[in-house]
């Protein structure tokens, strides 16, 4: 082991869940959650690299320093015995520590209020919970397969179903079943190599037989899909026969996982439609051959063969992992020196299969690239009309801005003319309320001249007061009616045209009296 690897060991095993800046999640399980982070950890060697850590769902809701000891600690000691595999997950490190907020923030609502506890003074604090450190993967199978063309290239599967069969094998020599294979639980790293992962269900034998006994609770294996059918017939019988069968044989099971897997890379379906509902009478799990749907004409019959194989239902008959590993490098052998014309002939016959599945590729996408461009262009074409549209909008809104100044201008004049009219009228209303004084004092003078006048003789003159200007005759006069000025006396006709002239001096007023009071006849002097 490198010495970079042994330091990143070290910092990672004396690390605990406050030493990880959570990034995301990656999936939720039925054993646990896993997230994307990184080490803050002083000492490790790359700061930046993304780990996997898992968080298990085994913290207790009663007690706050316990952590539950059951089968969800199968992943962490069946990793932790096993030496570094390149098609397995890469196990760093095991810790119980306090479950931090960034943990508890992705929880599922059901497990979130399991997490935290009171303590005896009321205060909420953390559960402590056992976290898990593996290596970091982009996507697993699965996606892979959904994002890819199928079916899958016989070269690619080749390549996967070979380092799937070494890592299997390599763990039934270490006594181990993984019991969970399908392809969400194969991860795809750079390359297309494949590493096994999610070991929730992994169990560890005590002996090379994979002889399991049966008891009541405890989980037979992970995906009904992907168990042998000996494996669930037997669990079948066990629970309800426990008098006569208590033991499950899981010596080829991982044959038959294999198998499906195979079948599910290259075709994305399983091998075995409504397996096992349709093919389960009176709980005995039960198929032909014929049953199984092959895998495409143009993979070799030699790879056809080891999968069929791998599929029997037949215990006995089953192809082990073992030789499964030899006919599968001869296959590789087979593919990387074609030495006879029979060879060459299959070769270049799936060769053009693959060439006529590509080209039928090469026209749908051809056809969908074709609609896609009359589709883009209507698509322009649309832009184009709205475009247009936007710009008359604007040029109509250019015109309407000018319009509503112009109308602006032409209000703000109106409101000044309305303004300077209101001022001159109120300028005309004091001079109409002047004029209108001196009219009635022009009209009462006249009324006083008129009376007067009636009263008069033709020898007696009228005389004018020099101090209050009133009118009278000479015979009235007195020192009691107004005092009187000698040398005042004027003729009548000079007295009438003084008093003309000193009550109507502004022309206005002048006119008015004119055309609303007639002069008085005057007589002859």
């Amino acid at each position: 082991m490198a010495d970079l690897e042994v330091l990143e060991l070290t910092t990672l095993t004396s690390s605990s869940a406050d030493d990880f800046a959570v990034l995301r999640p990656l999936g939720y399980g039925a054993s646990g959650m896993v997230v994307a982070a990184t080490c803050n950890r002083p000492g490790v060697p790359t700061p930046d690299k993304l780990y996997a850590v898992k968080l298990l769902y085994n913290f207790s809701h009663e007690y706050s320093s316990v952590v539950l000891n059951n089968s969800l600690e199968n992943e962490w000691l069946v990793l932790s015995r096993l030496l570094p595999h390149p098609n397995i997950v890469r196990f760093w490190a095991q810790f119980v520590s306090p479950i931090p907020r960034s943990f508890r923030n992705l929880l599922p609502e059901e497990l979130r209020p399991k997490s935290v506890y009171r303590d005896r003074s009321g205060v909420s604090r953390p559960r402590r919970g056992q976290f898990l450190v593996l290596d970091h993967h982009q996507k697993n199978l699965a996606d892979w397969i959904n994002q890819s063309s199928l079916p899958i290239s016989y070269d690619i599967t080749l390549k996967i179903t070979e380092q799937v069969l070494h890592a299997v094998l390599y763990l039934e020599k270490n006594r181990v079943r993984h019991l969970d294979i399908k392809p969400s639980n194969v991860l795809i790293q750079n390359g297309n190599r494949p590493v096994l992962c999610d070991f929730g269900c992994a169990v560890q034998f005590p002996d090379s037989s994979f002889v399991l006994e049966y008891s009541r609770g405890v989980h037979v294996g992970g995906n009904r899909a992907h168990l042998a059918p000996e494996v669930l017939t037997s669990a079948h019988r066990c629970r309800h026969e426990p008098s006569r069968h208590k033991t499950i044989d899981y010596s080829k099971q991982a044959s038959f996982a294999v198998g499906v897997l195979v079948c599910e890379i290259a075709t994305g379906d399983h091998p075995l439609p409504d397996y096992p509902l349709g093919f389960t009478s009176s709980g005995a799990v039960q198929y032909t051959a014929r049953d199984i749907v092959p895998l495409p004409e143009f993979f070799p019959k030699s790879f056809q063969s080891i999968v069929a194989d791998l599929l029997r239902c037949d215990l006995g008959k089953r192809l082990d992992l073992g030789e499964a590993v030899k006919q599968l490098e001869l296959c590789c052998v087979k593919r990387q020196r074609v030495t006879t014309v029979g060879d060459l002939q299959v070769e270049l016959r799936r060769v053009k299969q693959e060439r006529d599945i590509a080209k039928a590729k090469l026209s749908a996408v051809a056809s969908e690239r074709d609609s896609a461009v009359r589709e883009l262009r209507a698509m322009a074409e649309q832009c184009q009309k709205v475009v247009s549209e936007f710009d008359s909008l604007a040029q109509h809104c250019d015109t309407l801005s000018r319009e509503n100044k112009r109308y602006r201008r032409e209000r703000d004049g109106a409101v000044a003319a309305i303004e300077s009219a209101y001022e001159a009228s109120h300028l005309l209303q004091g001079q109409l309320t002047l004029v209108t004084r001196e009219r009635d004092l022009a009209q009462s003078k006249c009324e006083e001249l008129q009376s007067l006048n009636k009263r008069a003789s033709l020898k007696e003159p009228i005389v004018e007061c020099g101090r209050c200007k009133g009118f009278y005759l000479e015979s009235e006069n007195s020192s009691s009616a107004c005092l009187w000025h000698p040398g005042k006396h004027v003729s009548y006709t000079f007295s009438v045209l003084q008093c003309v002239y000193t009550m109507f001096v502004p022309i206005s007023a002048w006119w008015m009296v004119i055309y609303y009071l007639p002069l008085p006849s005057l007589p002859a002097l």
